[in-house]
């Protein structure tokens, strides 16, 4: 086969499961009000289920977008691969641990920086309210300008994202760990829902 008919038969593909994937999160936009999340007080539910109900994505669509509150938890692509994760500040920032080690507070737009990711998605029930807890924030904040010893498997920003939730010290190498522990640490699945930051300062700042 010709080297153009295979390239255009890749790209025909690639369109398809964008479309397909597209349709269905459509559905499950439609469908996700009516399920009700589990009990919080039955501590096996989460366990016995998929840890995210719904991924983030750069290329789906969706109409569900959710204002980020105090200890809320977001995150972005990097390369289409992996997601970097951090938590939300009142004052409209997101600490994350960096690559260098330094804990700092930055701007969604120095958040997505180099990145690749163009969303920031945030982490909610089924109900798209989002997952936080106020005392997130306070001790992510407590945690602003230490330094670690950075490292991709075994302290990363997951890692870090995880200890500002629970307090505990936890190994977290991969996003689909992370997403397992915070299942089971709120009792329901995980959406990642597009985060809505159209009204807020920081694309003015960097």
């Amino acid at each position: 086969m010709p080297l153009p008919w295979i390239i255009l038969g890749a790209a025909v593909a690639g369109a398809v499961a964008v479309r397909d994937a597209n349709s269905r999160i459509r559905r499950q936009d439609q469908e996700r009000f009516k399920l009700p999340d589990p009990d919080p007080h039955e501590p096996d539910t989460a366990a016995e289920r998929a840890a995210m109900a719904r991924r983030p994505s750069d290329f789906v669509r969706t109409d569900i977008k959710v204002k980020p509150v105090p200890g809320a938890i977001l995150c972005c692509g990097i390369y289409g691969l992996f997601e970097h994760t951090g938590i939300w500040l009142p004052e409209g920032l997101i600490v994350e641990l960096h690559g260098s080690g330094l804990v700092r507070a930055v701007t969604p737009k120095r958040f997505l920086q180099n990145r690749t990711g163009s969303r920031i998605f945030v982490a909610c029930d089924s109900t798209a309210h989002p997952l936080a807890d106020e005392q997130f924030a306070e001790r992510a904040r407590a945690a602003i300008f230490s330094v670690e010893t950075y490292d991709p498997l075994a302290n990363n920003c997951h890692r870090f994202s995880w200890r500002s939730i629970s307090e505990q010290d936890e190994k977290l190498t991969t996003f689909k760990d992370f997403n397992v522990r915070l299942a089971n640490w709120f009792k329901r699945r995980i959406y990642w829902d597009l985060c809505d930051l159209d009204e807020r300062p920081w694309r003015q700042t960097s």
